[in-house]
């Protein structure tokens, strides 16, 4: 099935370090990686669009047609982007019209191809629609024949079939992932790493551990939690890379601890690396979870991305203990699980793992081990094109 054409659509926003626009991008990355075709749907916010795509994600241009739409309104940009994607979708010949597979996160965009398009197509959805308008066009699409249901999590399809009355349905879970990128490093090889990459950005680089978080400072995401630990282990580096430029200057003002650093945010290039010499990767998520719509609590369905990358390094994981990371996450298995607000059981963890490195890595390498048979980005795609051709 090389290089069969893909229509995939998505409402998101570039240029954007939103966790949706990593997700598209990353999923184009697999399937050109898989050696497929993709027509790809996004909504423009400049005219440096495409160079930051191309800085920041390694998809592949020869197998990657990127169509732009600009905001007209404030609102509205999802539907435009259906409508070109329509458009664009009817200008094909039949045969071409035959060999296309649509993709699509857009909700509009999955229920006016559904009306055309022949063959089966993937409707994706990280949430429970609001709105009466978008709530009524998820319902259609959940019952829809032609239309395969791809979520995140257990958890989300739970709430679709309870939200919807639905007894049965088309409804995959296929979770988030991650780009393998090689077996973790040792610890001697992590230590002088380490001292080179924090060269460069001239930190400090004499504490006996690193521990690392990666991700948004939005509410919810237990910075306060890093915090505390800080105040209490001054032997330890915690690094906090990554949020919004308005969150990481209000965070550096108000930090006064030596041993806590908000790094900002890095290149996607770099992400991986960082993570991979940190001694412990923390992932305090905390019982109400907002992602860039701050309204939105996302705790009880969520998947990161940030799991499945700290997964895919090797480095032990001390995380939130929340019923939807459970179904990746096993306590003493692949990670420590902790309560979610409980400093001194965070606290425990943190010195169980200082303490004991057999642990530390047993954790590491059973993490990597789950990651690799399971959440890689390419495994995610070919399944996703498997429900689409059988």
């Amino acid at each position: 099935m090389k290089h069969i054409n893909i229509f995939y659509i998505s409402s998101s926003s570039f240029p954007s370090r939103r966790a949706n626009a990593v997700h598209v991008m990353n999923m184009c990355k697999a399937l050109n990686n898989l050696n497929y075709r993709v027509t790809l749907f996004i909504r423009s916010e400049g005219e440096h669009c495409i160079n930051f795509i191309s800085d920041n994600y390694e998809i592949n241009p020869k197998l990657t047609n990127i169509i732009e739409t600009m905001p007209l309104l404030k609102r509205g940009t999802e539907l435009f982007i259906a409508l070109k994607a329509l458009i664009r979708y009817l200008s094909l010949n039949t045969s071409e019209k035959n060999s296309i597979l649509i993709i699509s996160r857009n909700l509009f965009a999955a229920f006016f191809l559904s009306l055309f398009h022949k063959q089966k197509l993937i409707y994706e959805t990280h949430i429970l629609e609001t709105g009466t308008i978008r709530k009524l066009i998820q319902k259609i699409l959940l019952k829809k024949n032609n239309i395969k249901i791809v979520v995140i999590s257990q958890a989300l399809k739970k709430i679709l079939l309870s939200n919807y009355n639905l007894n049965n349905s088309n409804i995959k879970v296929y979770h988030d992932a991650a780009f393998d990128g090689g077996s973790p490093l040792t610890h001697d090889v992590k230590i002088i790493k380490r001292k080179n990459f924090f060269s460069n950005f001239k930190k400090d680089s004499n504490f006996s551990y690193y521990v690392g978080y990666f991700g948004h400072l939005y509410p919810g995401r237990g910075i306060e939690i890093i915090q505390k630990l800080a105040e209490k282990k001054s032997d330890i580096l915690f690094l906090v890379f990554g949020g919004q430029d308005e969150d990481i200057l209000k965070y550096k003002k108000a930090n006064k601890l030596s041993n806590l650093k908000f790094m900002g945010h890095l290149p996607s290039k770099d992400v991986k690396f960082a993570m991979s010499i940190m001694d412990i990767l923390l992932m305090p998520y905390q019982k109400s979870v907002s992602v860039s719509l701050k309204s939105v609590n996302t705790a009880s369905w969520m998947s990161p991305i940030k799991m499945f990358e700290y997964m895919s390094v090797g480095t032990p994981i001390i995380s939130s203990d929340l019923e939807v990371l459970r179904e990746v996450l096993v306590d003493r298995h692949n990670s420590l699980l902790v309560k979610p607000e409980d400093v001194n059981e965070w606290l425990i963890a943190l010195n169980l793992l200082t303490k004991d490195k057999n642990l530390a890595k047993r954790l590491g390498s059973n993490a990597y081990k789950d990651f690799v048979e399971k959440y890689t980005w390419e495994i995610r795609a070919k399944k996703m094109i498997l429900d689409i051709t059988n």
